[in-house]
């Protein structure tokens, strides 16, 4: 599953722990700084001739980035983008190949929720083999 590939990914890189403010599909409400990867409708895939099977997979998910303040939440939000730019040329997570991750938008502040924590978002484009 992408996102749990993708989430799974960011813990190798240190940007959190999952489970503890590291989540895919769903942030609970604590604690106050954490990020969630959450699928997005993605593009329709390749085939080649009369293979019933797609050759590559265009997919696409989102990173929610929250913290107590502007500062914890852009950190929280530059860490996931600075780890998944390793991925621009491709690897392996998983046991699964990924040809490219490619940001579609910088974080940006998104929402500031009811308890006054800042949300940032950002877009992911996903070549897969």
């Amino acid at each position: 599953m992408l996102v749990k590939d993708i989430t799974d990914y960011l813990a190798a890189e240190n940007v959190g722990t999952v489970g503890v403010d590291l989540f895919y599909n769903d942030m609970p409400p604590e604690p106050d700084t954490g990020v969630m990867i959450e699928d997005l409708t993605g593009g329709v895939p390749d085939y080649v001739h009369d293979d019933n099977a797609p050759l590559v997979h265009h997919l696409r998910f989102q990173a929610f980035s929250r913290g107590p303040s502007y500062d914890a939440a852009e950190a929280k939000a530059q860490a996931v983008y600075t780890a998944l730019q390793k991925l621009r040329a491709g690897g392996s997570i998983n046991g699964s190949s990924y040809e490219a991750v490619i940001p579609t938008s910088d974080p940006a502040k998104f929402s500031t929720d009811m308890q006054r924590r800042v949300v940032f978002h950002q877009e992911f484009e996903v070549i897969k083999t």
